[in-house]
Order: structure tokens, then sequence, then C-alpha cells
């Protein structure tokens, strides 16, 4: 397989690994802290209506679902990347950080949580490249 092509694959493949284990922990977060009464969080407009009435508890391990995503991402790209390792987790942090705004954007959220869910997928991308291994120092 060329070089070239399997990069490609591998950040694909990142990136929905990533959007997995992200759903995976909101699923998991559901179960450790359960949804507001009246909010059904299979159903985006009952989320957008009661936004509101989640409690910090609930936006940090939202915070930590969207911090699980890139680890994986990351950790899946310095793996098994052909070359250019430092290049692609760029750009599978870039990945996050689109969609994370446009979730913000979507979504009412905290400011605080706004802030700490866009600083967070450029180092979490990397802490789950270091935890593959991978050498390089940023």
């Amino acid at each position: 397989m060329s070089p070239i092509f399997k990069n490609i694959l591998v950040v694909i493949l990142a990136i929905a690994a990533g959007m997995i284990a992200m759903m995976a922990g909101h699923q998991i977060s559901n179960v450790i802290l359960p949804p507001p009464e009246g909010m059904d969080v299979s159903n985006m407009e009952s989320f957008v209506a009661n936004a509101h009435k989640l409690t910090t508890g609930h936006w940090i391990l939202a915070l930590l679902s969207h911090a699980f995503g890139p680890l994986v991402s990351g950790f899946i790209v310095a793996k098994y990347s052909a070359a250019h390792h430092r290049q692609l987790l760029w750009i599978v942090a870039g990945a996050w950080i689109i969609a994370g705004v446009l979730n913000l954007m979507a979504i009412h959220h905290l400011l605080w949580f706004k802030i700490a869910d866009i600083l967070m997928y450029v180092p979490m991308t990397f802490i789950g490249a270091k935890l593959s291994g991978w050498k390089y120092s940023i």
C-alpha cells in the first residue's frame, strides 16, 4: 500500500474511531449522571430546549467525552501512519477543532465549557500520540 494512501486512510479511520470513542463517552456519562428530567439526549430539539437544566457535573462529563475523541485519534495516527506523523496529527487536531466549533455554534454551551472545549483538542491529540509511544517532541 502506498504511504500516501495509508496516511489518508489512517487519518479518516482515526477521526471515525475518535468520534465513536467520544459518543461512547457520552453514553457512559448518561449512565453515571442521567440527563435532567424531560431531556431526551437522542433528540436534538429536546436537548437544546432542556440544556439550561444541565448541572456542572453534566458539563464536566461532556468535556471529558470530548477530550476522549482526539486522544483516541492522536493515538491511532501516531501508531499507524506511514510517515509525517506531526503533520497528520495537526490535521486531525484541526478536524476536531472544526467539529468542536460547529457543535458549539449548534448547541448552547456555557462560556467556560466553550473555552475549555476548544483549547483541549490540540493537547489531547498530541497526548494520544505520546501514549502510542511516539517519540517526537513538539
